[in-house]
């Protein structure tokens, strides 16, 4: 009868691929939410009334959090935006920029805690946080 090394080999392989695969999951962020989470994020500073309605509350900003992506919805848009979020956990910081008219994804990672400010071309401010 003579030895045949493969059988073992391949279950070494095997077992070795395992684990690596394993400790390469283990390493992948996890979703932190299964919901999305809403934010209001109300004025902090405004400096422009100009083409905003005579009712200054009217102005309605929310931010959806969903999947590590945000969604802004402007009730009446205020141009390109400047969004500062802060990891309240870790300190990471993200600064991105888009268009209060368009509410498009913005992917700013996954965060179990985070503050948001938004600057806005029209020269106003809002923050909120989850």
């Amino acid at each position: 009868m003579r030895f045949q090394p493969q059988p073992y080999l391949t279950t070494i392989a095997v077992g070795l691929l395992s684990l690596w695969v394993g400790s390469a999951l283990a390493d992948t962020p996890t979703v932190p939410f299964k919901d999305p989470i809403i934010i209001n994020l109300p004025p902090k500073d405004l400096r422009n009334l100009e083409g905003r309605p005579k009712a200054p509350s009217r102005q309605s900003v929310t931010c959806i959090y969903d999947d590590g992506n945000l969604y802004f919805e402007f009730a009446i848009p205020e141009g390109e935006c400047q969004l500062m979020l802060s990891d309240s956990s870790t300190g990471e910081m993200v600064v991105e920029y888009f268009d209060s008219a368009v509410s498009e994804p913005v992917y700013v990672g996954y965060h179990r805690t985070a503050s948001l400010t938004v600057n806005t071309e029209n020269g106003n401010t809002y923050a909120g946080e989850w």
